[in-house]
């Protein structure tokens, strides 16, 4: 498993993308109190994309998973979002889709709570 997070201020800046070859994948966006996360776990031919949300306090918010795809099959774009609930010190996931592993994959999502946005971005598959 290969994993790599970045830590940063939620309100000063931007997550910056990140690209890791191989394994299970993720990148994370942290502040004190509220982070986030996107994870690939290849299986078999296809990768499934899950996107999470961990609180040091309770917090209700908003969040919205943009994964874009492309390959030698075509393209896809695939939108979630919804509200969400979260417990202090726990995690929740809010997100969820699976496409083929042949696939360049963009991940972007975003999260809303107490005041605060939260960027996670990831990238999958061919540079």
């Amino acid at each position: 498993m290969i994993t790599t997070s970045q830590a940063t201020p939620l309100v000063l800046a931007l997550l910056a993308g990140c690209l890791i070859l191989g394994g299970s994948k993720m990148a994370a966006a942290t502040d004190p109190g509220l982070s986030c996360k996107v994870t690939g776990t290849p299986a078999g031919g296809l990768i499934n994309i899950e996107g999470s949300i961990a609180s040091k306090s309770t917090l209700d918010g908003s969040y919205e998973l943009q994964i874009r795809g492309s390959g030698p099959g075509g393209s896809s774009n695939v939108t979630q979002g919804d509200d969400f609930h979260v417990d202090a010190g726990q995690s929740t996931q809010v997100g969820e889709a699976t496409l083929t592993r042949n696939s360049s994959i963009d991940v972007v999502m975003t999260v809303k709570a107490a005041g605060r946005t939260a960027r996670c971005n990831a990238h999958f598959g061919d540079a």
